[in-house]
């Protein structure tokens, strides 16, 4: 892999915009004492600087005189934990992780494993500055300690290139010297043949004595056929014959120790590099240096785009060392796994007051230096896992508090920043820490899985184990007591990596500032549009029509279908809310298909017998529509619960396959959805449904490593996009969402199971509305059904917090009829026993909410320890207490537990 350092160009552009722009205006970091940096572009809203000695970059914001780095400005007396190597890694854009051969996990930093070799290119881009890092020490220092040069290019490619107290420096560490035959009465010293003799001078006596043998030793140091002295023929000397040329006067292991510093930094510095230097030997038929193969490419862009800073990673051009051989001749792969983008941009300091903000769940913060330095750092991954990697259990949550959204941000006093991570957001993995643990800054940041990889069990005698296309045609050797070995990607991941930075100053620096600013971004990029207010709030309902279970037949445990609410009894249900003055219900009906509840490969629609004939389902579907309800029957797409004879799926063609090549039977591949939802679309029209509720694509994110396919989660959220736009603006369908992935809010008519909350971890501090403060006013949602939450009052709370509406879950049976069996957990679902609480809920929040179902949440407060206050746009608020003692608020009492209403004037 040639690379050498080039900045020449760049520099010339640079410094003619440095000239051009301070002419016409006060340049703000000049002001801020930062000469180092150089304006590389400009908009009307922003200045990106570059420092073209360290390589890192910063974003001035013209209208509030605010500069946001890269890297901590001020580490050299700011950093007080960090050491070293360590510490100098502050100074790094980028961070990647690797596999060695035997699977030890290796790291490097650009600044340590780049920027120290002087290993990088900076090339000018439209609107921003690209840099192009090489990883990894490329030649060792003895390749840039040349033995032996031809006269010419040692003058011109060398010489030519150095000051002059260098190339005094140079001169006096070589000479030139010429081979010829020994004249008359000369004895030869090479051969018994030949001498060497000096051109111009420059050897001194003793020089001369030992010439021919630092020259034999040169020789067999860079000549593959020689092992010593004695192994040189007259053969080996022709190539010097007839031809002056510069050599070491001496060997390098008997160099001075500064002699020899100075010489690699001269010829380092001058250009004149390993790849030259060993062209130059093969002059003379010697072999050229050996490069480190241990090496890895990465471009990085910084760009400005109106009032945000971009950056962007073309992971398609990345490189890393795939079949390489080693010292030992052994094919080997070092495969790239991840890259943290910007781990230190807009870092804060040990001083500095505010918080991190995560997606974690509904969305939460991690206060800046909160002293909790024996816990672990915050580390998940945006949209959740992948299942095709981990595999699901049996037994999870009703609210997953996975990264929903692909945002994070972090105030630190008066400012903020937000990011958005546009491209490569499911490979994503966002980090946070505080300071006061490896570093004294507080940092968060994506890394980005480019390469994914799971551990496999090994059977038998691992012993010399030569394993076959664990990285596609490359091999590794496994070493001998090995019982597992990581199997790898292949292709890596080959799209781009891009996150847009916006500066946050003033009232919008804060987790508010951040929403609006996502919403925002939302509006515009999917055409949002605000929700069109009703006369009355929703009423979400999920209601489950039948289940499995396992009865006793003629004494034989056999499958039945166990109706809890049939077409007659949703239909019944729903007339009774209209008839309570709910008409406005958003109905999710679970289990109204074939096998109910798990039902099979929805291929196409049979409607489940056992809940009633075609004709009861259509005249569900008219009551609804005719009360002014919304139909959402519920269908799974990706998790194939059920599998059998002529159902449409085989496992061996249809299901995704792990890294290991291992078939997950309940798992659709990516590549079969649009045409599994085209087959079950064609019958879902054919009855006349308007809506659909789902419970899978717009949330459940895995890959297919069927090499026949090779899917990744970035390709999967293209087919599911494309899916979900066939489905509501091809086919009009209303879309009810149980949870959501941000690529799936363009789409969405409803949702439910929103967290409000975050998954709890210790690192966290407080928890934060901000995926609710995203979708209000323009998708409806709510959280879990109340009765399925342990402490409906405290959740009664959090939704007024939040904006969520009203919620519960049921059926009509009565329950003893799933006791004993894997539903028993939907015990207490029989409609029976809450209704008259779900109308009173609902009239509640009906009551104080009905006039702000299409209108942004405004701002959200901790305006006192367990009390929130929530503003909407027409200036209503909320206050919600949960201490154990009333509190006043603008001169008005709102009692413990419980939550008061402010209008707005």
């Amino acid at each position: 892999m040639k690379f050498r350092k080039q900045a020449t160009a760049c520099s010339f552009m640079v410094l003619a915009l440095t000239v051009i722009i301070s002419i016409f205006y006060w340049n703000p970091v000049m002001a801020l004492e930062l000469p180092e940096y150089q304006v590389v572009a400009e908009n009307d809203n922003l200045i990106l600087y570059f420092n073209e000695t360290t390589l890192e970059v910063a974003v001035y914001q013209k209208s509030t005189e605010q500069v946001w780095f890269s890297n901590p400005y001020e580490r050299d007396t700011v950093e007080k934990i960090a050491r070293g190597a360590a510490k100098n890694a502050l100074g790094a854009q980028l961070r990647i992780n690797y596999f060695t051969p035997q699977d030890v996990q290796r790291s490097m930093d650009s600044y340590n494993d780049s920027l120290a070799y002087g290993q990088y290119e900076i090339v000018s881009i439209e609107n921003g500055i690209r840099v192009e890092y090489l990883f990894g020490k490329e030649w060792d220092d003895q390749y840039y300690v040349p033995l032996i040069v031809d006269k010419s290019i040692f003058e011109e490619d060398y010489l030519a290139n150095l000051s002059a107290s260098d190339r005094r420096t140079i001169q006096n560490l070589y000479a030139l010297v010429e081979i010829v035959e020994a004249p008359e009465g000369v004895t030869p010293t090479l051969l018994n043949k030949y001498v060497i003799n000096a051109v111009s001078g420059g050897l001194n006596n003793r020089e001369a004595r030992t010439i021919h043998e630092v020259f034999l030793d040169h020789l067999v140091r860079y000549k593959d056929s020689l092992s010593n002295r004695n192994d040189v023929k007259e053969a080996d000397l022709q190539p010097f014959l007839g031809k002056t040329f510069y050599i070491l006067k001496q060997r390098e292991r008997d160099m001075l120790p500064w002699d020899k510093d100075a010489l690699i930094e001269i010829t380092r510095e001058s250009g004149f590099d390993p790849y030259q230097i060993g062209e130059n030997y093969q002059l003379f038929d010697m072999s050229p240096g050996k490069p480190n193969v241990v090496l890895f490419y990465i471009p990085i862009e910084y760009t400005l785009e109106d009032d945000n800073f971009v950056v962007r990673v073309p992971v398609n051009e990345v490189e890393y060392p795939v079949n390489v051989l080693d010292a030992e001749g052994q094919r080997v792969t070092y495969p790239l796994v991840s890259i943290d983008v910007l781990p230190y941009f807009g870092a804060a300091a040990p001083t500095a007051e505010g918080y991190m903000f995560v997606p974690d769940g509904s969305g939460a913060l991690i206060y800046l230096n909160n002293g909790k330095t024996h816990l672990n750092a915050y580390s998940r991954r945006i949209y959740g896992r992948d299942l095709a990697l981990t595999f699901m259990t049996q037994e999870s949550s009703v609210i997953d508090y996975q990264n929903k959204l692909p945002v994070f941000g972090l105030k630190a006093d008066d400012t903020a920043w937000f990011a958005i991570i546009e491209d490569g957001a499911s490979i994503a993995q966002l980090n946070a820490d505080i300071s006061g643990k490896r570093i004294s800054y507080n940092t968060i940041y994506p890394q980005f899985r480019i390469i994914e990889y799971t551990s496999t069990s090994l059977q038998g005698d691992s012993s010399a184990l030569l394993t076959q296309n664990i990285h596609g045609a490359s091999a590794q050797w496994v070493q001998s007591g090995k019982n597992s070995i990581n199997v790898y990607q292949n292709p890596m991941y080959s799209g781009d990596i891009k996150i847009r930075y916006a500066l946050l100053t003033d009232e919008k620096a804060n987790y508010v500032g951040m929403a609006h600013y996502y919403q925002d971004y939302l509006v515009e990029k999917y055409g949002l549009k605000r929700i069109e207010p009703q006369e009355q709030l929703p009423l979400f309902l999920e209601i489950v029509g039948a289940v499995d279970d396992m009865k006793p037949i003629l004494g034989v445990p056999r499958e039945v279908i166990v109706p809890l609410t049939t077409y007659k009894e949703l239909e019944a249900i729903v007339t009774d809310l209209a008839d309570r003055g709910i008409p406005n219900l958003y109905v999710d009906y679970v289990g109204w298909m074939n096998d109910g509840y798990m039902h099979g490969f929805p291929r196409n629609i049979k409607l489940e017998s056992a809940l009633g004939s075609k004709r009861d389902f259509l005249n569900l579907t008219k009551t609804m529509e005719n009360i002014g309800a919304t139909f959402y029957p519920e269908v799974n797409f990706l998790i194939v619960n059920q599998d059998s004879l002529f159902d449409g799926y085989r496992v061996r063609r249809d299901a995704v396959r792990a890294l290991d090549r291992r078939p997950i039977e309940y798992l659709l591949s990516p590549a079969k959805v649009e045409g599994l939802v085209d087959r079950y679309l064609d019958d879902h029209l054919k009855l006349g449904l308007t809506g659909l509720t789902l419970s899978d694509i717009q949330y459940s994110l895995y890959s297919d490593y069927n090499r026949k396919v090779n899917i990744g989660r970035e390709d999967a959220v293209r087919i599911y996009e494309r899916v979900l736009a066939k489905l509501a603006k091809d086919n009009n369908q209303k879309l009810h969402m149980r949870s959501l992935n941000a690529y799936a809010i363009p789409y969405a008519n409803s949702v439910s199971y929103i967290p409000l909350s975050d998954s709890g971890l210790d690192i966290v501090d407080e928890s934060i509305p901000f995926m609710p403060i995203v979708l209000h006013g323009y998708v409806s949602y709510a959280s879990e059904p109340i009765n399925r939450t342990g402490d409906g009052q405290y959740h009664i709370l959090k939704m007024a917090e939040a904006g969520a509406l009203p919620y519960y879950f049921g059926f009509m049976a009565n329950p003893d009829v799933i006791k004993g069996s894997i539903y028993g957990g939907l015990f207490t679902g029989q409609y029976s026993t809450w209704v008259d609480e779900a109308v009173a809920v609902y009239e509640m929040f009906n009551e104080h909410f009905n006039d702000v179902q299409g209108l942004r949440i405004v701002d959200h407060q901790k305006v006192a320890e367990k009390v929130y206050l929530t503003v909407y746009e027409n200036g209503k608020s909320v206050v919600v207490n949960y201490s154990n003692h009333p509190m006043e608020f603008n001169g008005v009492t709102v009692e413990s537990k419980s939550f008061r209403v402010f209008k707005g004037e």
